[in-house]
């Protein structure tokens, strides 16, 4: 079974989506109605943080900020396979460069996957970034 991505359908992607990554699973999938649910509920509460409360249960996030050069985007399928060896191709609905990323009751730190995932990035770029002989040089010599 092989997976596709539709990149040319990135061109008629939405680019207003108001992203939220929930600290629990939701079986659906699909555009959810936050604006009516949800975003009532949120508050700032003074120290840099969100508050809202999701079906009784609080929540604490912070508006996430993608890093300069990279786009989150939301895909579909719009036909599901028939049998699990079926190639299936997925396509482009939304784009975003922010989102919203809440907890369950603590503020969002520094110990959450998220924060730690994100993180990499950074370490990937000193990591493949282009050496300069002299660089490499001193780094070996230590001069």
């Amino acid at each position: 079974m092989s997976i596709t991505l539709d990149t040319a359908s990135c061109a008629k992607a939405q680019t207003d989506a108001d992203v939220h990554l929930m600290p629990c699973e939701i079986e659906h999938d699909g555009e959810a109605n936050v604006d009516d649910y949800l975003l009532p509920t949120v508050k700032d509460d003074g120290n840099g943080y969100l508050t809202a409360a999701f079906r009784g249960r609080p929540l604490k996030g912070e508006k996430y900020i993608l890093p300069e050069g990279y786009t989150g985007i939301m895909t579909h399928e719009p036909r599901r396979p028939f049998v699990e060896d079926e190639e299936r191709t997925f396509k482009i609905s939304h784009q975003f460069n922010e989102f919203m990323y809440w907890n369950l009751d603590i503020p969002p730190n520094a110990d959450d996957k998220l924060r730690k995932a994100m993180a990499w990035i950074d370490v990937a770029k000193a990591i493949h970034r282009p050496v300069d002989e002299i660089g490499s040089q001193k780094s070996l010599t230590g001069k």
